[in-house]
């Protein structure tokens, strides 16, 4: 058994070493070839703005001083990718069941709330004037 484990990793890395992959002139130094270096600085794309830590940071301050259901809100649409109707059924207020146009009702209450909120935070942020 500890022979064929041997021969197995021996042939492991006998084409390891063969791959024309891993040989050392394909593997290029970035920095020590400027044209290279060049070509991958045009290449690269900025990080997208909401893919930034500062960006992140300044939606987390902001969420934190909204109200405890509207971070819900948030949390719960944007977050975890709920729709409108199980929003619905998610913040009622009140224990019972709700019928198919009270249900309807709620979600665009919700949606509406939502935007507002949208817009409230994007004011808030600078990124629309009012």
């Amino acid at each position: 058994m500890r022979g064929w484990l041997y021969t197995l990793a021996r042939n492991a890395a006998s084409r390891y070493v063969t791959n024309p992959h891993n040989r050392p002139e394909r593997n290029l130094s970035v920095s020590a070839h400027t044209s290279v270096s060049a070509l991958i600085q045009q290449a690269r794309s900025p990080t997208q703005a909401h893919q930034r830590t500062e960006t992140k940071d300044r939606v987390r301050a902001l969420r934190q001083q909204l109200s405890i259901e509207d971070q819900t809100l948030l949390i719960l649409h944007v977050d975890r990718g709920l729709s409108w109707r199980e929003l619905a059924v998610v913040m009622h207020e009140h224990g019972e069941q709700l019928d198919d146009e009270a249900l309807t009702r709620e979600a665009s209450r919700l949606r509406k709330r939502f935007e507002r909120l949208k817009s409230e935070l994007a004011l808030a942020e600078g990124l629309i004037e009012r």
